[in-house]
């Protein structure tokens, strides 16, 4: 994937544009649905885990839900 970097406020900022698949949609709804979701973000050097909140699921359910409307 082709992703943006930029740099403000002391933190960096990195995203990309990918239209979401079927299997996306997918993905995410299993994430957003599971007990436990853990995510694992890999530069060149370095790695972070993190665990999804409630509130982080809930805000995901959200975002799969508009994505089934318009995929």
């Amino acid at each position: 994937m082709n992703f943006q970097r930029d740099y403000g406020s002391g933190k960096i900022w990195e995203w990309n544009k990918t239209l979401l698949t079927d299997e996306h949609i997918i993905m995410l709804n299993k994430m957003a649905m599971a007990k436990s979701s853990k995510i694992r973000l890999q530069g060149k050097q370095y790695y972070s885990d993190f665990e999804l909140t409630e509130k982080q699921k809930d805000a995901l359910e959200n975002i799969v839900k508009v994505a089934k409307l318009i995929i």
